[in-house]
């Protein structure tokens, strides 16, 4: 048998993975991990990265030059108000320095301008074995509106253009920058000083210059009969990615799963509501991973999410572990997200016994400093009855941001 120098595989997990036959509905967690195998002699792709700076005022470039040395001969590097770099064997950060310093010196106004510019920049001369990806470094909150940002964010996505995000800035709604990053896979980084953005840069890039795999789509082809329900990404970071809807005539869900390194592989959780059943083994979800390596035509990697009706209470009664613990890893970063949509429906109650349960799963798990965080969130929202930004924006980072 001829080994394939890249390899993407599909594990699927399923909590209980067997149940009795009842009168009623069930409900059951999947867990879907992609496992990426490369062999030596495999050759990562090339990376055609647009770095945005998003102002008002002058953004640092130093720490974002310095992370630059992750980049390699063949990468390209799109700057604002600049002709692309593609860079040669002894480009190094201080010979790139002079036009990092001339793009960051003129940052961008809004965060759509500069993803309007970075998907153009990007299509000029598109290299189809190169990932793609932007980069938005901002130091100011973003102050548009939600929905025509979105968009802007959605036509990126439609190019198989990724967003990571690095911010600066304490005020910046951190929730929005997770929805936006979410739609191309991405990470949302907030530092608090030059050291960690550098980090935060140098991490990132670190990533993506190690991605074997290029216009990766997942696939989720629901059963009928089978409702979805809440969906997470459980790595790298623990995001909340929603509430699934299917429409009538379309059964079907597609993820960009984001960047795919050795050991740095997705993985997603998702809930399913499953009606009443005989004995028997069902089909519940078909998921395919989509995907090209530089140079080759489009390959898939395909599964299915089962689940069995038996009779056996030794059998029903089995726990996947794995499928618990990420569980216990995705679920906090979806509470956060409820607090904040309770609060804006004036639910008093849900709020204050989300932020209760927030902190109780810190201290199960033995993070005592997180639980004093959330703890403090909810009594400060007992007693003025308001939960602002920065309080969210401190839930978050406790529960998934990179």
């Amino acid at each position: 048998m001829i080994r394939k120098p890249v390899r993407l595989d599909l594990d699927v997990v399923v909590e209980p993975g067997a149940t009795p036959v009842t009168d009623g509905e069930v409900e059951i967690t999947a867990l879907c991990r992609l496992r990426l195998e490369a062999s030596p002699e495999a050759s990562p792709a090339p990376l055609d990265l647009a770095v945005l700076p998003l102002g008002p005022g002058l953004v640092n470039a130093a720490p974002v030059t310095r992370a630059l040395e992750r980049l390699r001969p063949g990468d390209r590097l799109c700057l604002p108000r600049s002709a692309p770099i593609t860079l040669e064997q002894g480009d190094t950060p201080a010979s790139l320095a002079s036009r990092l310093e001339a793009a960051f010196a003129s940052p961008f106004d809004t965060a759509a301008e500069a993803l309007t510019y970075g998907r153009e920049a990007l299509g000029v001369d598109r290299r189809p074995e190169a990932a793609q990806r932007l980069l938005l470094v901002a130091q100011s909150p973003v102050v548009e509106a939600m929905e025509p940002l979105l968009g802007v964010a959605s036509a990126l996505t439609d190019r198989h253009l990724g967003l990571d995000v690095v911010t600066t800035s304490s005020a910046m709604d951190l929730g929005l920058m997770i929805r936006l990053a979410n739609l191309g896979g991405g990470e949302v980084h907030f530092v608090d000083s030059a050291a960690a953005l550098e980090e935060a840069v140098r991490q990132r890039l670190e990533r993506l210059t190690q991605q074997f795999l290029v216009d990766v789509r997942l696939s989720l082809e629901f059963v009928p009969g089978v409702t979805p329900g809440r969906m997470y990404r459980v790595t790298p970071t623990p995001i909340f990615l929603g509430n699934v809807r299917l429409t009538p005539t379309d059964r079907r869900l597609v993820l960009d799963p984001g960047p795919i390194a050795p050991g740095h592989e997705p993985a997603f959780l998702l809930t399913l509501t499953v009606p009443r059943r005989r004995l028997g083994h069902y089909r519940l979800v078909d998921v395919v991973a989509r995907h090209r390596t530089p140079h080759r035509a489009v390959t898939v990697a395909q599964a299915s999410i089962m689940h069995r009706v038996t009779d056996d209470p030794l059998e029903a009664g089995w726990v996947e572990a794995g499928v618990v613990a990420a569980r216990d890893r995705a679920e906090p970063a979806g509470w956060v997200e409820e607090a904040a949509r309770a609060f804006l429906e004036g639910d008093h109650r849900r709020v204050a016994n989300t932020l209760e349960r927030l902190a109780r799963r810190m201290l199960e798990v033995g993070r005592q400093a997180d639980a004093h965080v959330a703890g403090d969130c909810r009594t400060r929202y007992l007693r003025t009855g308001h939960l602002d930004r920065n309080d969210l924006n401190r839930l978050r980072r406790i529960v998934g941001l990179a």
